[in-house]
Formats: structure tokens, C-alpha cells, sequence
């Protein structure tokens, strides 16, 4: 194979990579909601396992926390957790404080609302320049 060969499909791979990433991101904006209604059900993690449902109650439940509270350690290996949420922000956040947490003492655990391509999502923070969200849930249809 010739040098350029060699030097051209490394950042050919790279470019690939990333790309997808910054054009998922790109179409991601910040969103505001009315009234917490909005965002009671099911939400799911694109193509992960982590789920948590909010309920009307201001409490919620999730399976396969790790991927939602990627800001607090102390839940890796967890499977499940609850809690209560309410909306912050001025409809722009939700807000989760997980049982047994003390309040004011944790991180921002919670999850942005957003758009993409006109449909509300939520999603987990990113802490990486120029990236919205680390993760992205849809709601699940019931």
C-alpha cells in the first residue's frame, strides 16, 4: 500500500466516526415545556437497556441507571432505582433525586429537554465541548 494509503484511511475512519456523532448533536436543540404533564410515561434510552418512567406523582422509577446518572458514581453496577423528579428551570430540566440521596449534596443529576426534528426527547447532559447531549431518550408509546 502506498503512504498515502496508509495516512488516509486512518482519518477517513476517524472522520466516520465522528461525523454521525456531531450531525446527531447538530439537529439537538434545548427545549422548554408548559407543564410537567409533558413529561409523565415512559422514556427510553436510543439504543441502550436504561429506561425510567416518570409518574404524575412527582416520583420515578428506572432500570439500568448507569446510563441515566452518568454524573454520579455511586450508582455503577445499580440495575434499578427510584426516587422524585420535578420540573426545573422553567420547563427546561428535569430533575431527579434518587432515594437515600440527601438533597442539595449530590450532583445535577438530571435530564435536559430537547428537540430533535420536532419531537421532544430528554436527555443526559454532555460534559464534552461542543457535544448537547451524552444521551438521548424517547418516549416509549403506551
Amino acid at each position: 500500500m502506498g503512504l498515502g494509503v496508509l495516512v488516509a484511511f486512518p482519518v477517513l475512519v476517524a472522520a466516520a466516526t465522528w461525523a454521525p456523532i456531531y450531525t446527531a448533536n447538530h439537529q439537538v436543540r434545548l427545549a422548554k415545556i408548559a407543564s410537567p404533564g409533558a413529561v409523565v410515561g415512559t422514556w427510553k434510552v436510543s439504543g441502550g437497556a436504561g429506561q425510567i418512567q416518570l409518574e404524575a406523582d412527582g416520583r420515578f422509577s428506572a432500570t439500568d441507571p448507569d446510563e441515566l446518572f452518568t454524573s454520579d458514581p455511586s450508582q455503577g453496577g445499580v440495575t434499578s432505582t427510584t426516587g422524585t423528579w420535578t420540573l426545573t428551570r422553567g420547563g427546561g430540566h428535569v430533575a431527579l433525586v434518587p432515594l437515600g440521596s440527601r438533597s442539595g449534596t449530590e450532583p445535577d443529576t438530571g435530564l435536559a429537554v430537547v428537540e430533535t426534528n420536532h419531537v421532544q426527547q430528554l436527555c443526559v447532559l454532555s460534559g464534552s465541548p461542543g457535544v448537547l447531549c451524552d444521551v438521548l431518550l424517547q418516549r416509549v408509546p403506551h
